[in-house]
């Protein structure tokens, strides 16, 4: 996906987007996991990151994943707009 929409569409000259994806930076998530915890990992990224209007799009299995939840968390608190894929989700 990350790749799709930073290449943009060649055949009609359409620019790619700022786009990033936070579980690709190894050494970043292991860095605040270790150093803070894996809760947190996706929570802190956007801390440093993220602006009002930014998007954050995120799949889950369970909906429940505590590094999930902290970071649509954050996306409230930095006037970000989310869009989840989840599997199940109970209220948080």
């Amino acid at each position: 996906m990350v790749n799709d929409l930073t290449k943009g569409y060649s055949e009609r000259n359409l620019l790619g987007f700022g786009i990033e994806c936070l579980g690709d930076a190894n050494i970043v998530y292991t860095c605040l996991a270790n150093d803070f915890s894996y809760d947190d990992i996706y929570s802190l990224q956007l801390h440093a990151k993220g602006k009002a209007g930014d998007l954050l799009v995120y799949f889950s299995g369970s909906g429940n994943s505590p590094n999930l939840v902290r970071a649509a968390e954050v996306t409230r608190e930095l006037n970000m707009q989310t869009i989840g894929f989840l599997g199940a989700m109970e209220a948080f």
